[in-house]
């Protein structure tokens, strides 16, 4: 029994021993000691796990110093990117109505409207594409590149050749960027960042 005693036990478990309620004898005892350590060795409950308060509070300040940071950045991102958008649109524009005029073996018809700010290719007399600028972004002008006269279509022919040939203006909402699309005498296209 001394040897039982002097082991790291529980008070509640020496209680338990001095008060004579072990009904069991010492083997039963044993077991009960046993299982009792290894129960609060396993249980991960009795670890203190988590984040305290502080620590959220601290990580959650982390984050809203790393979105003001980031957050300008993207603002200013934002109006160059619509614009890339709109030019990649007006080019591919200019490259199905050329592609469509010579698979058809037709003349086919890019018209800009400056007021609605779109554009539709039709072949034919039949549509084959609309678009519209997105948001933010101006169609500002189509010129000729020979008379430097404002147009508001252009046709290429079977061959795929323009007529005439146009320089398009795109701009921001605020005017401070501008963007050309120019097709050239022989069909081909190129966006001029500005």
């Amino acid at each position: 029994m001394e040897k039982y005693k002097n082991r790291k036990m529980g008070s509640e478990m020496m209680q338990y021993w001095n008060n004579g309620t072990a009904t069991g004898g010492r083997d039963e005892f044993r077991v009960s000691i046993r299982r009792s350590n290894k129960s609060r060795e396993m249980d991960p409950m009795n670890e203190k796990s988590g984040f305290t308060l502080m620590e959220l509070m601290v990580i959650i300040a982390i984050i809203a110093i790393i979105f003001a940071l980031a957050l300008p950045a993207f603002i200013g991102w934002l109006p160059a990117k619509r614009m890339e958008s709109a030019a990649s649109e007006v080019n591919a524009a200019f490259q199905v109505t050329r592609l469509s005029a010579i698979k058809e073996n037709t003349s086919a018809i890019l018209k800009f409207d400056l007021d609605d700010e779109s554009y539709s290719v039709r072949v034919s007399g039949r549509l084959v594409k609309h678009g519209k600028m997105p948001a933010g972004v101006v169609l500002e002008k189509v010129l000729n590149q020979t008379t430097s006269a404002s147009v508001d279509m252009i046709t290429f022919n079977s061959r795929g050749f323009p007529s005439p040939p146009v320089d398009v203006f795109l701009q921001n909402e605020t005017g401070t960027m501008t963007w050309t699309i120019q097709v050239n005498m022989t069909g081909g296209s190129r966006i001029i960042r500005g």
